[in-house]
């Protein structure tokens, strides 16, 4: 199992920090070369289940509760191949959201359902404790992405399951796309929950401040 990288907290009342697996606060997406340098590291390291689940946390933007949960058959077609998107039930919601799955996590998804000799209805990430039947959970995959942030050398406190799902979201809107697209990949029910999750309003103000300087003349 793997340590818990966050940092020690103030106790509650029953004596543990009030914040035990909890994510707290809003976690920091990894930047573009950020993921290709985690990509490339758990690909060369044949860390292949790693690799998948971070393509898919990636490349879906699943909330982790949806991410832990997908089986094999969600995303490859009848004749075993991965499919290039898949439609999916938000476990908070209960409403579907459709995910792409790109190329390189197509190749990815192929090689682990391989390597790991899954079969249809099997879970993709199952726990390595018990019989093996149940599915990684969310705070396994939480420890994971702060391992991999350490790996890279960043702070791991600043990043949780939460920095896979807001990654992609957070570079299309840098290119210019709409927050109402990002909203329906996301599965948001309204634009304001979109715009909180990447924290749009806050980005744009403080870049309008930045950009405005009152001493450039000094």
């Amino acid at each position: 199992m793997l340590a818990d990288l966050t940092p020690s907290n103030m106790p509650n009342d029953t004596g543990h920090p009030w914040n035990k697996d909890r994510a707290v606060g809003q976690k920091r997406p990894f930047t573009q070369d950020q993921i290709r340098q985690l990509a490339n590291l758990l690909k060369d390291a044949e860390r292949q289940r790693e690799l998948t689940l971070f393509c898919l946390g990636i490349d879906t933007m699943l909330r982790s509760s949806d991410l832990v949960r997908l089986r094999v058959r969600d995303l490859i077609d009848q004749n075993g191949q991965p499919k290039p998107d898949f439609s999916s039930s938000q476990q908070k919601t209960g409403a579907a959201v459709v995910s792409v799955i790109t190329p390189f996590s197509q190749a990815a998804l192929r090689t682990w359902i391989e390597v790991g000799n899954l079969s249809r209805r099997d879970y993709l990430f199952t726990s390595r404790s018990g019989d093996g039947s149940k599915p990684i959970t969310t705070n396994f995959l939480r420890r994971l992405v702060k391992k991999w942030a350490a790996e890279l050398g960043l702070d791991p406190t600043d990043y949780s399951g939460h920095s896979l799902r807001r990654s992609k979201p957070s570079h299309l809107y840098a290119q210019g796309v709409r927050p109402e697209m990002l909203r329906l990949l996301l599965g948001h029910k309204s634009l304001q929950s979109t715009q909180a999750y990447l924290g749009i309003d806050q980005n744009e103000a403080l870049a309008l401040a930045r950009k405005f300087d009152c001493f450039k003349e000094f």
